[in-house]
């Protein structure tokens, strides 16, 4: 099952973390699920080959999705190929200019967005039958940028710095101070360019980090990657993982999906 990770051009880079393509072309008949699980970041999902559906209700080819804070899982054809993007926490409100919040948990079809008049350059990449789409893709997302001129909510940026850099723990409390604002303001700030509460994205990094070392099995015992990614106890890993993902951990041990392995952690650089 091919597994692309395409890294973006330099003028998109601090928008987006990655691009990626996933297919299945052969005739074999399979179960192809993806589970989604929180990672902290919204994103475009092609599919340039088949369908995608999601508890039998058919999504839209081209889809802009937001933030996941609950575990759910997209049912693909047997032959599919998808072409995605992954963005940066806040790049649904200074990429596009939408409310981040009014698409956490959902999506949209992107021709719903107000810049109707960037779809036929969009369109040029189901049009090709090109294995390499990603170069037309960053040309849409380029002129996109160009033409709406976007701008970063400084004080939304460096909290989400802060917060990725110390995997998630670190309180409300000590980004008020930092930033020198109230929990209300902040939190208002940061729901609109990122989509969910600063306390909420927290708790999304520190299981990010914790699904890296467990994906990367660099731990002896579960009780150790409890305790590196900054868990109370084992038992407070173990709800929040199955919070994020809809299994334990030792169930994601044993079971790990060959669609979601592959895919990069939010983790700081």
């Amino acid at each position: 099952m091919p597994y692309e990770l395409i890294s973006p051009p330099r003028p998109l880079a601090r928008f987006v973390r990655y691009a990626w393509r996933l297919a299945n072309e052969t005739d074999a008949a399979q179960l192809n699920t993806l589970h989604i699980v929180a990672d902290g970041c919204p994103g475009i999902l092609f599919a340039q080959i088949g369908e995608v559906h999601q508890y039998g209700r058919k999504l839209p080819r081209v889809l802009l999705y937001g933030q996941s804070t609950e575990p759910t899982q997209l049912d693909l054809s047997e032959q599919f190929m998808m072409v995605g993007v992954c963005f940066y926490p806040d790049a649904l409100n200074t990429l596009f200019g939408l409310n981040a919040f009014e698409l956490t948990d959902g999506c949209m079809d992107m021709d719903e967005l107000p810049q109707t008049r960037d779809m036929h350059r969009l369109e040029q990449v189901w049009q090709t039958s090109s294995a390499d789409p990603f170069d037309r893709l960053f040309t849409y997302l380029s002129a996109h940028l160009q033409r709406n001129d976007p701008a970063t909510d400084p004080v939304v940026a460096q909290a989400l710095d802060h917060i990725v850099r110390a995997g998630g723990n670190v309180t409300v409390k000590q980004l008020q101070h930092n930033l020198r604002l109230s929990e209300r303001s902040l939190e208002r700030r940061f729901k609109q360019s990122v989509g969910i509460s600063p306390k909420l994205f927290a708790r999304i990094c520190r299981f990010q980090a914790s699904l890296h070392q467990l994906k990367n099995r660099s731990y002896d015992r579960l009780s150790d990657v409890a305790f590196d990614a900054g868990y109370a106890d084992q038992s407070h890993f173990t709800r929040t993982f199955k919070e994020f993902t809809g299994i334990r951990p030792e169930q994601y041990q044993q079971h790990q999906n060959p669609l979601t392995r592959n895919f990069p952690t939010l983790t700081p650089d």
